[in-house]
C-alpha cells in the first residue's frame, strides 16, 4: 500500500492533529511490513519514555477479530534525524531493523529509515488502523506492503 496524492507517492505521517488512519487491506497474508517506523523531526532517544507507546496498530480481521501492536519508543521506532546538535547519535529501535540510510549532508542531514514486520493470523484483514498516542512527534510509514503466504 503506498499512499498517493495527484498521482505522486506520498508518506503516511501520523500528527497530533490527524492521529488516525484506516488503510483498507482486503486479502489474507503472513505479515505486514512497514517501512518507515521513524519519528520526525525529532524523538527517542532524545525525546520521549524508552519503551513508552508512541502509537497503536490495530489489524482488524473479517470475522471481527482483532490484533493490537503497541509501537513503542526504542523497540519499534525512534527518531529519523541521525544529526543533533551537531552530534552523530544512533537512535536503535531492537524490534525494527534499519533498511535505508538517506545522507543529503554528511555534516547535518543523515537520515535513518526503518523496517518493521508484523506476523498476522493469516486471515482476511480488513483493515488496518494506525493510531497515534496523544501529543507524540510525527511518525512517518513510507510504505506497507501485505506478504501473501
Amino acid at each position: 500500500v503506498m499512499p498517493r496524492v495527484n498521482g505522486h507517492v506520498r508518506p503516511l505521517v501520523l500528527l497530533p492533529e490527524v492521529p488516525e488512519i484506516d488503510i483498507p487491506v482486503g486479502k489474507a497474508c503472513t505479515r505486514l511490513h512497514f517501512l518507515g517506523q521513524i519519528s520526525v523531526p525529532t524523538g527517542f532517544p532524545l525525546e520521549g519514555e524508552d519503551g513508552g507507546t508512541v502509537a497503536t496498530y490495530t489489524i482488524r480481521y473479517s470475522g471481527g477479530m482483532n490484533q493490537q501492536v503497541a509501537v513503542r519508543n526504542g523497540r519499534e521506532v525512534v527518531r529519523g534525524n541521525l544529526i543533533h546538535l551537531g552530534t552523530r547519535i544512533e537512535p536503535v529501535a531492537t524490534e525494527a531493523a534499519p533498511a535505508l540510510l538517506f545522507i543529503k549532508d554528511w555534516r547535518r542531514e543523515q537520515y535513518q529509515v526503518l523496517l518493521l514486520s508484523i506476523p498476522t493470523e493469516n486471515k482476511k484483514i480488513v483493515n488496518l488502523n494506525l493510531k497515534l498516542n496523544g501529543e507524540q512527534q510525527p511518525l512517518a510509514i513510507f510504505a506497507i506492503t501485505a506478504e501473501l503466504a
